[in-house]
C-alpha cells in the first residue's frame, strides 16, 4: 500500500490465489496495514482480509467497528474468527465462500451487530455459531451452511 493509494474497492483481490499480506510503503492518509490485513486508517474497519493469508484463525483486532461488504469473500484457509466487541456491522457478502470456516464467534455489544446480507452464506463447513451480540440478522445471512448449529445465546 502506497502513500498514493486513495481507494480499493469491493472485491478488488479477487482471484489473487496467493496474495498472502498486505505491506505498508511509507504513510497512507486513508489506510493502514495491521498483521498483513487492510483496515480503514483510523482502524475502525476491516477492507480486506488477503485472499491466500496462511493463517486458519483470526482474531479481529479490538476497536473494529465494522467488517466492509465482501472483506473475507472465499478465503479457502479461515476455519475460525472471533470478533471483538466494538463490532457493529458484517458488511453484505463479507465471508462468503469462505470454504474451510467452521467457527465464528460474535462477542457481546450493548448497541447489537447487524449482519449483512449473505453475510455467511455458502460456508458449507460452518458449523459453531455463537450469536451473543447480534441483533438483526439480513437476508440470506446463512444460506447454504449445510453443517451450522448455532446458539443465541
Amino acid at each position: 500500500v502506497t502513500a498514493s493509494l486513495r481507494e480499493v474497492s469491493e472485491q478488488a483481490f479477487d482471484g489473487c490465489r496467493e496474495f498472502e499480506a498486505f505491506e505498508m510503503k511509507g504513510e497512507n492518509p486513508n489506510f493502514t496495514v495491521i498483521d498483513g490485513v487492510l483496515f480503514s486508517k483510523d482502524g475502525k474497519t476491516l477492507l480486506c482480509y488477503p485472499t491466500a493469508a496462511p493463517a486458519e484463525s483470526y482474531q479481529v483486532p479490538k476497536g473494529v467497528e465494522q467488517i466492509a461488504a465482501y472483506a473475507f469473500r472465499e478465503r479457502s484457509k479461515l476455519v475460525s474468527v472471533t470478533f471483538p466487541d466494538s463490532l457493529k456491522e458484517v458488511g453484505d457478502y463479507a465471508f462468503y465462500g469462505c470454504a474451510a470456516l467452521e467457527r465464528a464467534v460474535f462477542s457481546e455489544n450493548e448497541e447489537g451487530i447487524i449482519l449483512g446480507y449473505s453475510a455467511f452464506s455458502a460456508c458449507r463447513l460452518l458449523t459453531e455459531l455463537q450469536l451473543g451480540g447480534v441483533r438483526e440478522i439480513g437476508g440470506n445471512a446463512f444460506s447454504n451452511c449445510e453443517s451450522l448449529r448455532f446458539s443465541l445465546s
